[in-house]
């Protein structure tokens, strides 16, 4: 059930009940009251029609115990005094419709015909200011009326609009008489506040209302009195919860002009009159005087709504766990997706270090082999003097040869071997400048490669501090410190592995080999 449906089940469970205030004004009516007939406005005066009217309609309205009662005689009482009356002026004929209305009458031949002249009454005021209470009161007539009788209101309608350039935007000159018919029009129009025009009217005319009892307040004398205090609250309450701040301090303004018999006067100390009474009941009803929600009602609404909102919450957690169940079975999934590439990365990665591996093993041989070849070929030249020389001496002790053949194969293996080694020297000489020089690019790029997954910013940190202190570190001590250098920058360990085959052949070199390639990495890097 939403919102809208709940308003509307507690609208259900109003009822109604008479208030202190109003039952005491309905007692004071019904003792004024001359049985078998109608009301005085005072007591003791003859019947007349008008407080009759007036009293039957507030009984009716409160929904007194004795409305039928009192509205058939009322009805009565009319009947036989105005039946055959032909000089009806405009306020007899709203007042007769009024008793007839609260009779529940209005089918009659006779009011039917009692309508048409008051409609014909109207027409012919000719939007005549003064008249315009007799317009509101024809059209508030008609409010309690089936929906198909009310349209005969409609052209009434439309003449109070054109007569609503009675409110006035300027402020401190409203006089009393605006005040009055403003109320009288804001009132009767406000059922009608469906049609654009009306609701227009309606809302220029509480909002001059209000604009002037900012301004003046409830301390004006016309507020003293009953009748005008009445028609503006009635006015207002067509927004009973706009303004409150405006609203209450005329509402206890009025409750505090109720005369101790229970009726209201035009202002105390003056006697209460039938007239003044029904105007302060039906501005005090109109206020929602005698509408409240029973409190065993309450309770029951009440006590669904919470039910309700119970189920709603239970269904809520169990949407939030069948959600979470499937976020975390979706989050298992994807964590074993994960374990599983990475899985399949680590193995491509162990594929590439051993691919590079033996590509470094064919095509870049490090330089502690090269430097063995070379020590092999020192250690046979060598050897070869020693081994020539003892031959020589065995075959002179032999007679084989003599000494002069001898000294010259000595001289001849002598001459060979410093030949050879002139030869080896220049041609490495020669060829050391291009080896260093290719094996260094080599370098480079296999550190670009070794480093070309790590962020830029780490790749530049572990260069800037392996050209500050792995250059001039003793050969044993390079390849550890680099390493731990790699540790401290937290670079993982796939590629920590690639750098370590780097690390090696870098701490391998010597010093001056060390800051040429430290140069060129600063070139490429830094």
């Amino acid at each position: 059930m939403n919102a809208e449906e709940w308003i509307e089940q507690l609208a259900l469970t109003k009822e109604h009940f008479i208030p202190s205030a109003l039952r005491s004004a309905a007692d004071f009516l019904c003792l004024m009251r001359t049985r078998g007939e109608g009301w005085g406005d005072y007591a003791n005066l003859p019947v007349e029609l008008h407080p009759t009217a007036q009293a039957v309609s507030a009984l009716r309205m409160i929904q007194h115990p004795r409305t039928k009662e009192f509205a058939a005689s009322a009805a009565a009482w009319t009947r036989a005094r105005y039946k055959d009356d032909q000089a009806l002026g405009s306020q007899e004929l709203i007042d007769l419709l009024s008793v007839a209305s609260a009779d529940d009458d209005l089918a009659d031949t006779h009011y039917r015909q009692l309508l048409a002249q008051l409609s014909r009454k109207i027409e012919g005021l000719n939007g005549d200011p003064l008249s315009t209470p007799l317009v509101a009161q024809a059209v508030l007539l008609v409010e309690t009326w089936p929906e198909q009788e009310r349209d005969c209101a409609r052209p009434w309608v439309e003449e109070m609009v054109r007569r609503a350039s009675g409110f006035r935007s300027t402020q401190g000159t409203a006089s009393g008489e605006h005040l009055l018919v403003t109320s009288w029009l804001v009132r009767a129009l406000a059922p009608w506040r469906h049609v654009p025009a009306v609701d227009a009217t309606v809302s220029r005319g509480l909002e001059y209302l209000r604009t002037h009892l900012r301004e003046f307040g409830w301390d004006s004398p016309m507020w003293s009195t009953t009748y005008p205090l009445c028609l503006v609250l009635r006015a207002l309450s067509v927004e009973p919860d706009v303004a409150t701040d405006l609203t209450e301090p005329g509402l206890t303004k009025l409750r505090s002009l109720q005369n101790t018999d229970g009726g209201w006067s035009g202002a105390p100390p003056a006697v209460s009159s039938v007239e003044h009474t029904t105007a302060a009941m039906t501005a005090l009803k109109e206020f929602g005087a005698c509408q409240y929600v029973p409190f065993v009602s309450t309770r029951s609404v009440i006590r669904e709504l919470v039910t309700s909102l119970e189920e709603v919450t239970r269904k809520y957690k169990a949407t939030e766990e069948d959600i979470d169940r499937q976020v975390e079975a979706r989050l298992k999934r994807v964590l074993s997706e994960r374990q599983r590439l990475r899985a399949q990365v680590r193995q491509l990665s162990e594929t590439v270090e051993h691919m590079e591996s033996e590509r470094k093993e064919k095509n870049h041989p490090t330089i502690e082999i090269r430097r063995r070849i070379r020590r092999a070929y020192a250690f046979a030249t060598l050897a070869a003097i020693p081994v020539v020389t003892s031959a020589v001496i065995v075959a002179i002790a032999t007679n084989v040869i003599s000494v002069s053949v001898a000294v010259s194969i000595l001289a001849a293996v002598i001459s060979a071997v410093a030949a050879f080694y002139s030869l080896l020297i220049t041609r490495y000489r020669s060829s050391a400048p291009r080896v260093r020089e290719r094996e260094l690019q080599l370098l480079v790029d296999s550190f670009m490669e070794a480093t070309a997954g790590l962020p830029p910013s780490v790749r530049e940190e572990f260069t800037y501090r392996l050209l500050r202190e792995g250059a001039d570190l003793p050969r044993e001590l390079a390849s550890r410190s680099l390493m731990e250098l790699a540790d401290q920058l937290h670079i993982d360990r796939h590629s920590n592995r690639r750098l370590r085959l780097w690390v090696d052949d870098f701490s391998a070199l010597g010093v001056d080999q060390r800051r040429t390639l430290g140069a060129r990495l600063r070139k490429s890097v830094l």
